[in-house]
């Protein structure tokens, strides 16, 4: 199976900035594609950086109206090393959580529904993508894996939800159970995030009963302590996505979502905790804007005092975001990723990771031109080169009449403010500017190529257009795509809305011509600028 990847470098989406103060530029975007080109796309739930610095991506990808759950290897320029599949018969199904094990495997668990009425599934690969073993877990009730890590012991646990408990699983790494327990009460209680703690105990954040929970375990499942936080109304739901170490002293960050059930508006909710599970402080984040679907999904910790979350903001139409948070819970900057956005669309962030050049590596849903998928963020490090935000035309392909003038720009931030130097050329030869400006006349018909680069001391960015130059140009037609399928005895009109020509446009002579496949032959048809046709 092909798998075909979009990649924009320098690419720009639709942000809505908090504060003036230096945001993150994105490197790239990379969009993997789902197998069917349908709208139930799910894209990638996880991301790990292997020990040899490629990425190890999971989720579901979605073929058939099915969607298979999804493993991806990729190297740093996005190339794919190996992807792996594990097709089940029923639409809900997905890797939720991928770890490297200390010997180079790679272990990825998350939940099958068509599966013995649901069950949590965990695969487990070579570091060449060799299948090693892949089984299921639970008791056919809903059971679902949201997370997974490899102890000290070389063992592997599991976290997630089995019908309305929290359910966990310790196995060998071969797979073999040692032990499962569920936990919590009510009508909702699941686990979304482990961590291992200094002192080999297992710390869960999750939901209890609809209040934001974390519960220490030891090795054998025995409960240390269980707290809740947040307000715990009744009209409330709460609850944890991510947890994160922050401190050596083993302090966590824990963020997820606060949610009114009377009025349907939601706040991504953090809270910061001592070892003992102690609240340090617990702060909500409106985002700006009102919406059911505002929460955190993911944090990574970028230097002692500063963390980078990630989540979806929004009602009906979800899009992602991306913020910076200091040691005391004070929001720095967001970027909101407004729904619809173009040329890739974000619909959500789930996980997030800094790499060790500082680049803020960050995973989800996407979608590009009706293809949905997973969707890979890169940020550039803190240290770099100038960096093209947005520029016009929009278009990298555009067609132009002899004689007229075209207006290109270009918008360049630096991090470090280092001067900005613009280099404009047409054909490879210079061509006079005001900076980020320039005024381009085309005078003779052909192909021309635009092109201008962004320089300072450390790096470089560059945009180019490739401009057609023409004496006739159809801007527009009708319908407005070149493959269509209709039904038998249908009728359709075809027309040409929008033409330019250098010279007098009555003299215009227009000839359709179809293609009758019966009889073979190309058929003059009409002699105006528009006809409608009768299909049979």
């Amino acid at each position: 199976m092909n798998i075909y990847l979009h990649i924009l470098t320098f690419a720009v989406l639709s942000l809505i900035p908090l504060v003036a103060i230096a945001q993150p530029v994105i490197e790239r975007v990379i969009l993997f594609p789902d197998r069917s080109r349908g709208t139930i796309g799910r894209g990638f739930d996880d991301i790990f950086i292997t020990d040899d610095g490629n990425y190890a991506l999971s989720g579901a990808n979605a073929a058939d109206q099915n969607f298979s759950q999804w493993l991806i290897l990729s190297d740093t320029e996005g190339n794919m090393i190996f992807q792996r599949f594990v097709d089940g018969n029923d639409i809900n199904q997905s890797f939720n959580s991928i770890i490297e094990a200390d010997n180079g495997d790679l272990v990825t668990a998350g939940y099958e529904f068509g599966h013995n009425g649901g069950d949590a599934s965990v695969l487990r690969t070579s570091s060449e993508g060799e299948i090693l073993w892949h089984r299921y877990y639970g008791q056919a009730n809903n059971d679902q894996f949201h997370a997974v890590v490899e102890l000290k012991s070389n063992e592997l646990f599991f976290a997630g939800q089995s019908g309305t408990l929290a359910y966990v699983v310790k196995t060998e790494s071969n797979g073999d159970v040692i032990w499962e327990r569920r936990y919590g009460r009510g009508p909702a209680s699941q686990f979304w995030a482990i961590r291992e703690t200094r002192d080999n105990d297992i710390l869960l954040a999750g939901t209890l009963n609809w209040a934001a929970w974390v519960l220490k375990i030891d090795g054998n499942g025995n409960e240390i302590w269980s707290n809740t936080y947040g307000q715990n109304g009744e009209r409330l739901q709460e609850y944890f996505r991510t947890l994160l170490t922050v401190s050596n002293d083993g302090e966590y960050l824990a963020a997820g979502a606060s949610r009114r059930t009377d009025d349907r508006t939601s706040r991504a909710f953090a809270v910061r905790l001592a070892s003992n599970g102690r609240e340090i402080w617990q702060r909500a984040y409106d985002l700006g804007e009102p919406g059911w679907l505002n929460q955190f999904n993911g944090a990574a910790k970028i230097s002692s005092l500063e963390y980078i979350l990630v989540g979806r903001h929004g009602s009906n139409l979800p899009g992602g975001f991306i913020c910076k948070i200091d040691n005391d819970g004070d929001m720095l900057w967001r970027q909101l990723y407004r729904p619809n956005a173009r040329p890739i669309e974000v619909v959500e962030l789930r996980s997030v990771l800094s790499d060790r050049e500082g680049r803020i590596l960050t995973v989800g849903q996407g979608s590009r031109e009706g293809a949905h998928g997973g969707i890979f963020l890169e940020y550039m490090p803190e240290r770099s080169g100038p960096r093209i935000i947005n520029f016009f035309p929009a278009e990298f392909e555009l067609g132009v009449l002899t004689g007229e003038g075209l207006e290109f720009w270009v918008h360049a931030i630096d991090l470090q403010n280092d001067s900005i130097y613009y280099h404009w050329q047409r054909d490879m030869e210079e061509i006079e500017s005001q900076d980020s400006v320039a005024q381009v006349n085309f005078l003779e018909i052909g192909d021309n190529i635009v092109s201008v680069v962004v320089t300072d001391s450390t790096g470089s960015d560059s945009a180019r257009w490739l401009i057609h130059v023409r004496d006739l140009l159809i801007f527009s037609h009708t319908p407005d795509t070149l493959s269509l399928t209709i039904q038998r005895n249908s009728e359709i009109d075809f027309a040409l809305d929008s033409v330019a020509y250098i010279g007098d446009l009555e003299n215009l002579r227009y000839e359709w011509m179809i293609y009758d496949s019966a009889a073979v032959r190309w058929e003059e048809v009409a002699g105006d600028d528009r006809i409608g046709i009768r299909s049979y």
